[in-house]
């Protein structure tokens, strides 16, 4: 889908092929309202990642397996994903969607994310004990805040970091991305312990158009 502004102040989504020329197979989906549908993202993305449950069992497999390999595992996804938003990039540049200055000013900003991600990963945190339940509920209200205030690069960072994916219908949708899940405590020493798992979350829309 792509952004579009009507009556200069209201901003949609809409599936690219909704505009294709007579000769191609044109998609009939709606306008997405931008706010109603990032609000969503956000809010069930915050529920989610802000799971008490989910940070300590993330809390246990990084203190059990040693923080050097899983921060660097998390760090080598980080990048992939700042390559990936470099690849979109790139591509647009080549479209002439954008021009020479946004371009030159992403590029900046994407380099300076990977090497601040690629210093981090020589610089492992320690961690030597579990939260309590005080640092807990802080480090839960601390995701929940910056999931629900992201927007931008931020925003872009989360959408590739869960693979979030939005299918939309008139009046109802349903977000699919990848969230962690854990393997058995008694599973192979060689298998991660920490694997994708799909969520589905239906939700609704108000798609009218104002």
């Amino acid at each position: 889908m792509v952004g579009q502004i009507l009556k200069s102040r209201y901003l949609y989504y809409r599936c690219r092929r909704a505009f294709a020329g007579a000769k191609h197979d044109r998609c009939p989906t709606v306008y997405v309202r931008a706010d109603a549908l990032e609000q969503a993202v956000r809010e069930e993305a915050a529920r989610v990642l802000a799971n008490p449950e989910v940070v300590l069992v993330e809390a246990e497999r990084v203190l059990s397996q040693g923080v050097r390999n899983s921060n660097v595992y998390n760090l080598e996804i980080q990048l992939n994903s700042l390559e990936n938003r470099r690849g979109r990039l790139l591509k647009l540049y080549e479209m002439g969607e954008i021009d020479d200055e946004y371009f030159l000013r992403q590029s900046n900003t994407l380099r300076a994310e990977k090497a601040k991600v690629e210093e981090q990963i020589n610089s492992p945190l320690p961690i030597d004990t579990l939260p309590n339940i005080t640092d807990l509920q802080q480090a839960c209200g601390r995701i929940r805040d910056w999931v629900l205030k992201a927007d931008g690069d931020d925003f872009s960072l989360l959408l590739d970091a869960l693979q979030i994916q939005v299918h939309v219908e008139k009046g109802h949708g349903e977000l699919e991305g990848i969230i962690p899940e854990y393997a058995p405590r008694n599973s192979h020493a060689d298998v991660w312990a920490m694997v994708g798992s799909i969520i589905h979350i239906p939700f609704s829309l108000d798609l009218a158009a104002d």
